[in-house]
């Protein structure tokens, strides 16, 4: 069997319409999108050939505008060199920066966490009360999709070496 390799990317999708601590309602299937639409400006019909196997947006806070996108091995620098030139996500304008480049998600994701309480911790002392401070805390740290992706991948790895161990 082959081992397809892939490299994550971790960023922050900037809005220039909204002020800092308005979330942007983005899910993972138009961030995709709004990318692919990029790639395929930059690099044509060949870019997107090469990027679509294995490409996906894997996680989207819409609090912290944070993303994390899957891509291959190989492709991961058309991805990486399409990111900055992004304009637009669901036809309003934005900017793509890119934080964190890694091989695996649970590198990503410790790198997300460490981002997000950094961020955090900009904002606390401007925000009038425990309420509005436990709130945001709340919606800066929802991890959620990405400990559900982490507990499937452990799943998988666990049944994999399972059947490994029965041949």
């Amino acid at each position: 069997m082959v081992r397809f390799k892939h490299r994550y990317f971790t960023v922050e999708i900037i809005p220039d319409h909204l002020p800092k601590l308005e979330s942007f309602q983005i899910n993972s299937h138009e961030l995709t999108k709004g990318i692919l639409n990029c790639i395929q400006e930059l690099h044509g019909d060949f870019g997107v050939a090469a990027v679509t196997s294995g490409f996906k947006a894997k996680y989207c806070n819409p609090a912290t505008r944070i993303g994390v996108i899957r891509s291959r091995h190989g492709p991961h620098r058309l991805v990486a060199s399409s990111l900055p030139f992004m304009k637009s996500l669901q036809n309003k304008p934005v900017m793509l920066r890119t934080l964190y480049t890694g091989a695996t998600l649970k590198q990503c994701f410790k790198f997300a966490v460490a981002y997000q309480k950094k961020e955090l911790m900009k904002v606390w002392n401007s925000l009038p009360n425990n309420k509005a401070r436990d709130a945001l805390k709340n919606s800066f740290m929802d991890l959620s999709a990405f400990q559900e992706m982490e507990l499937s991948i452990k799943v998988s790895t666990d049944l994999n070496s399972q059947t490994d161990a029965a041949d």
